[in-house]
């Protein structure tokens, strides 16, 4: 599925801190209130050491994807903690034929 390969290009690029990538692939409309600069003085919290797409199920436009990730805090005083596993769903959009993370903005208040 391309929403699979999507969601697999996404988590590749936060594996290798390519958090520009990542941005290229947030829905459009979030990249409109949102300003790459901006994105990318947000800095993970987490080093990303790998992934697996679990399962996409996708209905017209939208799509929900399952992905279990390895990870471990960025912070130099924990770098020998064994990795820790989670998992995830992501809702991603097809907006002019091409699938996008959704991404939630908070409300201003």
């Amino acid at each position: 599925k391309a929403v699979m390969k999507r969601a697999d290009k996404m988590w590749k690029a936060r594996e290798q801190n390519d958090y520009r990538t990542v941005y290229d692939l947030c829905e459009p409309s979030f990249r409109k209130q949102v300003s790459l600069d901006e994105w990318l003085t947000k800095r993970s919290q987490n080093l990303y050491l790998g992934h697996e797409i679990l399962w996409a199920e996708a209905k017209g436009d939208k799509a929900v994807v399952r992905i279990s990730f390895e990870y471990r805090p960025d912070d130099p005083t924990v770098s020998k903690m064994d990795p820790m596993r989670d998992a995830t769903m992501q809702n991603w959009i097809k907006v002019d034929g091409q699938w996008y993370l959704h991404v939630n903005i908070p409300e201003s208040e």
